[in-house]
C-alpha cells in the first residue's frame, strides 16, 4: 500500500504523533496513585491535577475543565467542586483536601 507522503500529510502525521507522545508523558507525570500532602487554594502541582481528575470523575465538575483536560492549579473552581464534594459526604466544608476528604474521595 502506497501512502500519501506529501509534506502536508507528513507534517500532519508528525503533529499527531507529537500530541500523542506529549499526552502520554503528561499522564505518566500525573499518576494519581497516592497523595502525600494537604492541598488548598493557591497551590499549583501535579497532585492538584489528580484531585481535579477525581472530582470530575465522581461528578463534582471543576468548572473550566473537562475530564482529561484538568490543570495543576487549585483555584476557585477546584475549591467550589471540592466544597460541593465535602458537603455531599458530610465532611467539614473547609475547601481543604486533607486526610478525611482524601479517604472519602478515593472510595
Amino acid at each position: 500500500v502506497v501512502k500519501d507522503l506529501s509534506p502536508v500529510s507528513l507534517n500532519s502525521a508528525l503533529k499527531s504523533q507529537s500530541a500523542n507522545v506529549l499526552s502520554a508523558l503528561d499522564n505518566a507525570n500525573t499518576s494519581c496513585v497516592e497523595f502525600n500532602m494537604i492541598l488548598s487554594k493557591g497551590m499549583n502541582n501535579s497532585q492538584v491535577k489528580c484531585l481535579q481528575k477525581l472530582l470530575n470523575a465522581k461528578g463534582f465538575a471543576v468548572a473550566g475543565t473537562v475530564e482529561g483536560n484538568e490543570t495543576t492549579y487549585f483555584g476557585f473552581a477546584t475549591l467550589t467542586a471540592l466544597k460541593a464534594f465535602q458537603v455531599s459526604n458530610n465532611l467539614t466544608t473547609d475547601g481543604v483536601f486533607g486526610p478525611n476528604t482524601r479517604v472519602a474521595l478515593q472510595k
